[in-house]
């Protein structure tokens, strides 16, 4: 007697790509050393200076320069504000009211993608007829091509943390509120680029 895997090996399969689907997303302000595909790391520097670094997540976007440079400004906005957010981060948990942004630096990556997608030979549709009989050639293959772009931005800032505030400088706690409500996901409030889609996670 035959026993039958297709079916147990369906079942597992789609139990697999199920648990996939539904692996909740992390939030876009978490350590970069645990998604590895987005997010903060920082540094404590000499003299009260820290180093916040945010890498943006990675979204898709068009081909063409012209039509992509909305979102890629979008891209790059996200990435400077989630690293002011972190740095109102570290200087609250420092017990510092003020930071003042001494240096801050964005770079923009976009990785255009080539794809090639061979067709399988095809019989010719109309039979050659030689002097025994007839045969049907092979058209040579055919390759289809299409590009992806995906745009991701990364944002290096240097701080000064202030034991008080003073004309110019950041109030850390106003800005990280500030943030907090616009970059933590609600049901009405989109915290992504409106026109892209996320690169899915590697």
């Amino acid at each position: 007697m035959r026993v039958s895997f297709a079916l147990p090996l369906a079942i597992l399969l789609a139990a697999a790509l199920t648990a996939c689907a539904e692996k909740p997303r992390p939030p876009l302000m978490s350590p970069i050393a645990q998604v590895t595909d987005f997010g903060y790391a920082d540094r404590d520097l000499s003299n009260g200076r820290v180093k916040v670094t945010y890498l943006g997540p990675s979204y898709r976007v068009s081909t063409s320069r012209e039509s992509r440079q909305a979102l890629v400004d979008q891209a790059k906005a996200q990435s400077e504000e989630l690293a002011l957010w972190r740095a109102s981060q570290v200087a609250l948990d420092k017990g510092k009211p003020a930071f003042e942004v001494v240096e801050k630096h964005t770079d923009l990556e976009v990785d255009i993608r080539h794809y090639y997608e061979p067709y399988p030979y095809t019989w010719y549709p109309y039979p050659y007829y030689g002097w025994r009989r007839p045969y049907y050639p092979l058209f040579p293959p055919y390759y289809g091509s299409y590009r992806d772009a995906y745009a991701q931005a990364q944002t290096d800032m240097t701080i000064q943390l202030l034991d008080k505030m003073k004309p110019g400088a950041i109030d850390a706690r106003e800005t990280a509120d500030r943030l907090s409500r616009k970059y933590v996901p609600t049901p009405a409030q989109p915290t992504t680029p409106k026109t892209g889609t996320e690169q899915p996670s590697k």
